[in-house]
């Protein structure tokens, strides 16, 4: 995996400029954008595939040493695409096992996307006057479901879903 991670993300993951790999010139298809934010009064991992935008939600209490950083991104992302009902074999092109590699987050299309969806996750966090997992859910769906101008007007899960499925029979 590739993880290019904002500045609070690296703090959060204790990494230093020289603990970073160097930026890839190209992205590809395990490429995904990590920063910290706060939801809730809880810290997250708010991951954005670099590709589609298709994002989700990581707790980052308990998952910020990068052993359990890039196994808690595995295992909520497969749930994640289960939920979408991704064959398991389809949803294995978006993540690799390793070893994973820490950049820095340098794409401000994606990174202003990533601040809309931290903004509409904060505005459904308000609504619904706490965060709890039926909250959350909703919030996944939000922003995967609204259409992104970078993306042509297309959401995030319909272009991932198209993009696994240029890439093989579903």
């Amino acid at each position: 995996m590739n993880f290019r991670c904002t500045k609070k993300a690296q703090v959060r993951l204790r990494l230093t400029p020289s603990g970073l790999a160097a930026v890839p010139d190209t992205v590809s298809t395990v490429d995904w954008h990590c920063n910290v934010v706060t939801l809730g009064k809880r810290p997250f991992f708010l991951f954005a595939h670099s590709q589609s935008l298709y994002a989700f939600f990581v707790a980052a209490a308990g998952n910020s040493p990068l052993d359990a950083f890039g196994r808690a991104f595995r295992d909520q992302l497969a749930a994640a695409l289960v939920r979408e009902g991704v064959a398991a074999g389809l949803g294995a092109r978006l993540m690799d096992d390793g070893p994973d590699t820490i950049c820095r987050a340098i794409d401000r299309r994606v990174l202003g996307t990533m601040n809309d969806h931290v903004n509409m996750s904060r505005f459904f966090v308000e609504d619904a006057g706490g965060l709890d997992d039926r909250v959350l859910a909703k919030i996944h769906d939000a922003i995967n479901e609204s259409p992104m101008s970078i993306l042509g007007m297309e959401s995030p899960r319909r272009v991932l879903l198209a993009l696994l499925s240029r890439r093989g029979a579903a």
